[in-house]
């Protein structure tokens, strides 16, 4: 079964940004989430996983080209798409929506495509689907549970960005979790073990201020 993807709406104004969520939903099975706040957003993509990001067309303008440059840092490798004045709800008229739900979908496409592809950590090719992790200067594999898979996946969704611990865990144990930061911990450890030359002195998976952060560009030695 397929999920309905998830949508970052961002724009200026609520109640328009509202709107056009509900115009989205009707014409396609998505959960979209609006916000209106810089700071909101910028914790959202923290702690959240989406399938793509909408911005509204005032801030894709040159007046809200810092906050929009901002997100598009934050949102790592996930789409982000600008509204043309035809599709915003806030311009006015009705929303046009059949071109930014083609564009949505090659989005999309272009993402899983490259998502298919192994991903860098360091020396490792990292193969999300088939939760694997392959050393190509050992020729060894290592295997991934899914939780461990989930956190790698989600720790380089991220790039070079640290994510809360709250945040992992709510994203990957679900979001009325009651676990205690000890299983991701736990879950951590495990890994360094799995990748680390020195899981005493991580080199790939950093432990910083509130939570983790993958060094994807890390320049680390095999594990023998």
């Amino acid at each position: 079964m397929q999920h309905p993807m998830r949508v970052l709406l961002v724009h200026a104004d609520k109640r328009t940004g509202q709107r056009l969520a509900r115009q989205l939903a009707l014409h396609e099975a998505c959960v979209v989430e609006t916000l209106s706040d810089g700071a909101a957003v910028l914790a959202a993509l923290a702690c959240g996983r989406f399938d793509v990001i909408v911005l509204g067309a005032g801030l894709a303008d040159d007046k809200g080209a810092p906050l929009a440059r901002r997100l598009r840092d934050a949102a790592g490798a996930t789409p982000v798409l600008a509204l043309k004045p035809s599709e915003d709800a806030g311009t006015g008229r009705a929303p046009a929506l059949g071109g930014l739900l083609a564009r949505i979908r090659g989005a999309l496409a272009r993402c899983r495509a490259q998502r298919a592809k192994p991903l860098g950590i360091g020396h490792y090719h990292f193969r999300p689907q088939a939760k694997l992790v392959l050393d190509p200067k050992s020729g060894r594999t290592i295997r991934l549970t899914d939780k461990e898979c989930a956190i790698l996946a989600h720790l380089h969704r991220a790039g070079n960005v640290a994510v809360p611990r709250a945040c992992l865990l709510r994203e990957i144990w679900g979001h009325k979790t009651r676990l205690q930061t000890h299983t991701l911990a736990t879950h951590i450890y495990r890994l360094r073990r799995k990748l680390e030359r020195d899981p005493a002195a991580p080199e790939l998976l950093l432990t910083e201020s509130g939570g983790y952060r993958l060094n994807i560009a890390a320049k680390n030695r095999p594990k023998r």
